[in-house]
């Protein structure tokens, strides 16, 4: 039986081409999404734009779970490859220049272009990943999309001042990149895990829900308190990646915002290849713990301070993050069977990110004109806090009921 060292390298090796695939695409994507407040700016209304945001997450949100069968029925591959071709077109139609329908135009393929990445990639890991390795595997993935967010912050500062097509050639290029390191990667056959065909669309319907309450009552706690945390965390960061690239265009410090932004992707990499092993082999219930304290406590500090101890800030809170989701995931995967319906499970998580990148632009819109930027992230940090501590009650209860059967 081979090591797990060798194990973990061997499948390292083999994944080779969805690290490239997921660096160059997060590259590109990340410039997109980045800018698009900036963009928004510019052809309408603080408020409205914040709308506009929500829309794109929007679409996202109402076709996350239907996106999570289409993956099972089509393969992940195959939409991951559509889904880069649509990013591909979101950076495109700004060679047109921009006015609100390019605008429009962009944001609703780059929601359709986000749709089945994040879903297809976890699916695709948890189906082909070995149990015992795939923290160290998810770590290696996470630290990818921080390599290609962290290019696209890095350059945030000049990429705000550059003529919109030329920023839309930028899109594109890691884009066509992505595809083609995709097209090379391997071809895994997956089978269509679809429940079988029903009479009438009601009766798909129920099927639909019946599959997907029992896969989570299954995964639960794990699921449970990753779908919670997900909400949370990402209306939280929907309001810093609203905020920040504004406050950067303003000129409102913007070396150290751009810093900042560049740590929450850093931390990425650095927890990528730092924590992942110990979420395959430590105690899941006590890091769980320690990254949900480390999150709530620099959430809650994010918004007291623009000065330079905010770039600490942001790589302590992206590091804990990378703990929890790494370890939530783990779990989950060790939780779950191999025949397990992953592309519903994954599309069910995406849904409840989407959501909550939907709540904190739009809160963020309205929020940034009336109370500030200070205060709009320390409402957003309240949130992160309140949803750690219902997870720290999960965490905890099957704990607490374990030790009154022993009593």
């Amino acid at each position: 039986m081979p090591s797990a060292k060798l194990s973990f390298r061997e499948n390292f090796a083999t994944f080779s081409p969805l690290w490239f695939y997921i660096i160059l695409y997060k590259f590109g994507a990340g410039i997109h999404y980045s800018m698009i407040a900036v963009l928004g700016s510019q052809v309408l209304p603080l408020w409205a734009v914040g709308l506009a945001v929500s829309y794109a997450s929007l679409i996202e949100l109402l076709c996350d779970i239907p996106a999570g069968f289409i993956l099972e029925k089509y393969g992940y591959l195959r939409m991951l490859r559509i889904t880069t071709v649509l990013f591909i077109c979101a950076g495109g139609i700004l060679l047109f220049g921009l006015t609100p329908l390019t605008y429009f135009l962009s944001i609703t393929l780059g929601a359709f272009g986000w749709l089945f990445f994040t879903p297809g990639i976890n699916a695709y890991l948890l189906a082909h990943s070995p149990v015992p390795i795939f923290g160290r595997l998810y770590g290696v993935m996470r630290a990818s999309e921080g390599s290609g967010i962290m290019i696209a912050t890095l350059g945030l500062p000049f990429f705000v001042h550059l003529p919109v097509q030329t920023l839309g050639l930028i899109i594109i290029y890691p884009l066509i990149g992505a595809l083609t390191a995709l097209m090379v990667g391997n071809h895994y056959h997956m089978p269509n895990t679809l429940p079988p065909v029903t009479t009438t669309k009601r009766q798909a319907f129920r099927a639909g829900l019946q599959e997907i309450r029992a896969s989570f009552h299954h995964l639960h706690p794990a699921g449970t308190i990753l779908g919670i945390y997900t909400l949370s965390i990402a209306s939280f960061y929907g309001v810093v990646w609203f905020i920040f690239p504004l406050l950067i265009e303003a000129g409102t410090t913007p070396r150290i915002l751009s810093a900042s932004m560049t740590m929450l992707e850093f931390a990425m990499i650095i927890a990528g290849f730092t924590i992942a092993r110990f979420a395959d082999s430590t105690n899941k219930k006590v890091l769980i713990l320690a990254g949900l304290g480390v999150v709530s406590v620099m959430s809650a500090l994010l918004g007291l301070t623009f000065h330079p101890i905010l770039i600490a800030i942001c790589f302590a809170l992206s590091f804990g993050d990378e703990l929890l989701r790494t370890t939530l995931w783990a779990w989950l995967d060790a939780k779950a069977d191999k025949n397990q319906h992953h592309g519903v499970v994954t599309g069910v998580i995406n849904f409840l990110e989407d959501a909550g990148w939907m709540i904190g632009p739009t809160a963020a819109g309205f929020l940034l004109a009336t109370v500030g930027a200070s205060a709009t992230l320390r409402i957003g940090g309240l949130i992160v806090l309140l949803s750690a501590g219902i997870a720290v009650a999960l965490v905890l209860l099957p704990t607490a009921r374990t030790n009154q059967k022993h009593r």
